[in-house]
């Protein structure tokens, strides 16, 4: 097994899958400039997203349903230590 790799199979991705220098920058440029205009309901939606798809691969058992609720809880605890 090559060293950084967590199995021996190889990927190559295909000639025409790869992107042009040009539109690399460009896409970086707008992911960068992009997430400021995320509204914050944008980024609960995300951060939301983000925890179901990983807690989701580690436990079964993680739904949408018990992120939401976990997620509201936080947001009333934080609210009160303010």
């Amino acid at each position: 097994m090559a060293p950084g790799y967590a199995c021996d199979v190889a990927y190559e991705t295909p000639r025409d899958a790869r992107m042009s220098k040009s539109d690399y920058k460009r896409l970086v440029k707008l992911a960068k400039t992009g997430a400021s205009r995320m509204t914050g309901e944008d980024r609960e939606r995300q951060r939301r997203s983000f925890a179901f798809g990983n807690g989701a691969i580690e436990n079964g058992a993680i739904t949408r349903r018990s992120v939401d609720k976990a997620a509201e809880k936080l947001a009333q605890t934080r609210k009160r230590n303010r």
